[in-house]
């Protein structure tokens, strides 16, 4: 990329709070609920862009979701999502409030 370009919100570096809790996450998808490679990395996926989307609109952590930007991450992907990625999305993100 040349210098001067804008990244897309998918390349572009999380803040550290973000970045901390998708490590630890990553550590409890594997370790404690034992999910195979790909779930991990599907699950990964997911929660980054909901980092991305979360810090879009102001958040520097998981901890700061609330309702509304729940409502509105999921209206989102149910509108560019089939209902298969739409579930595991879902399933992603019940999994990263558990933690």
């Amino acid at each position: 990329m040349r210098s001067g370009q804008n990244k897309s919100s998918s390349e572009k570096e999380l803040g550290s709070g973000f970045r901390n809790e998708l490590y630890e996450f990553r550590a409890f998808l594997k370790m404690e609920l034992g999910r195979s490679a790909n779930t991990v990395s599907a699950y990964m996926s997911d929660a980054e862009q909901f980092a991305h989307f979360l810090e879009s609109r102001g958040a520097s952590s998981f901890r700061d979701a609330d309702a509304d930007s729940i409502v509105a991450w999921v209206r989102g992907i149910s509108k560019v999502d089939k209902a298969s990625t739409q579930s595991r999305k879902l399933s992603a993100v019940k999994s990263l409030a558990g933690f």
